[in-house]
């Protein structure tokens, strides 16, 4: 399972353009800050965050299969939240009190 997934990491990092595999390398394989990714590449610091943000999309959905499904954080919230501590307002002078505070 290992070898396979380095292959498909490779394979998919192949599929990059040079330039989003240059930025994706010097970014997390080198562990530059994109300031000094600009410089080496002699652009913007926003070209190689739009280059970083495509090449980082473009992993994601080839290799989507071996990721675990995430659920949002507001979804992991409230399977964690506890109905019975919820205060339930009991008259509308209490909803309306909630309702300011939402």
């Amino acid at each position: 399972m290992r070898h396979e997934l380095s292959t498909r990491i490779l394979s998919a990092l192949e599929r990059l353009t040079p330039r989003e595999r240059m930025v994706f390398d010097l970014k997390h394989f080198q562990g530059m800050k994109l300031r000094t990714v600009s410089e080496i590449l002699n652009t913007s610091e926003s070209s190689v965050k739009t280059s970083l943000m495509r090449a980082t999309q473009k992993l994601r959905l080839q290799l989507a299969k071996y990721t675990k499904p995430q659920k949002s954080s507001m979804k992991r919230c409230c399977d964690q939240r506890d109905v019975s501590q919820t205060a339930i307002p009991k008259n509308e002078k209490e909803v309306m009190a909630t309702a300011t505070y939402l």
